[in-house]
Parts: structure tokens; C-alpha cells; sequence
């Protein structure tokens, strides 16, 4: 062990942890139901009534707001289509979709599978 100059002991430093990719740090907000680095919000208007499938920005997020209440989340893969959605109301039928927030999975073809 080496002798600092005044009698202390030198620590080596702690490496510092390396950071996340993109994809990585994608994945992790999807799984945790969280916004992405690259964020957008979108909201209810006469010419906007959904999320789009597709998205210019590849591992972003989208939400969907009906005036001020948060309806459906969106995550896009890395060529910016679909992957997920969260959504945050039954969709007016509670027996269908009982639990709330639910998310769905979007096939190879774009089409949006069953809740879970």
C-alpha cells in the first residue's frame, strides 16, 4: 500500500459505471411504464384523434391527452414503429379491460394485440 505525502493511505478511485446505451436506456423506461429521453406530448384535437404508428424519432415516447387527463402512452422501436402501449382508461368498457393501466404489444404487421 502506498503512503500519501502527510501519512494517509491512497484508496483507488471507484470506476465509474458506464452509461447506458440508448436501447438500454430505452428498455428500462418501457418496462418501468416511464417517459424516454427522446419525449413527446400530443393532444386531442379536430385533426389528431390517436397516436400515430409511426415516429420519426426511433426508442422515443409519445402521450396522448384528451384536455388535460393522460390517456395512452406509446413507445416506438428502433426503426420508430410501435412497440407498446400503456393505456390509462378502460376504454369506456370496464368489462373488457378491468385493469387499468393496461398495456398492449403491437405484432410485426402493426396490428395492437390483447391487454395485459
Amino acid at each position: 500500500m502506498r503512503v500519501k505525502p502527510g501519512g494517509g493511505s491512497a484508496k483507488p478511485k471507484p470506476k465509474a459505471k458506464p452509461k447506458p446505451t440508448t436501447a438500454q436506456a430505452y428498455n428500462t423506461a418501457k418496462s418501468k411504464g416511464t417517459k424516454t429521453a427522446s419525449h413527446s406530448n400530443v393532444a386531442k384535437s379536430t385533426k389528431t384523434k390517436s397516436l400515430p404508428y409511426k415516429s420519426s424519432k426511433p426508442y422515443s415516447s409519445k402521450d396522448f391527452y384528451d384536455g388535460k387527463k393522460l390517456k395512452q402512452r406509446r413507445y416506438y422501436d428502433k426503426n420508430g414503429k410501435a412497440q407498446m402501449d400503456i393505456d390509462y382508461t378502460n376504454h369506456g368498457n370496464a368489462k373488457l379491460h378491468p385493469k387499468v393501466p393496461h398495456r398492449h404489444n403491437f405484432n410485426s404487421k402493426g396490428v395492437r394485440g390483447k391487454d395485459y
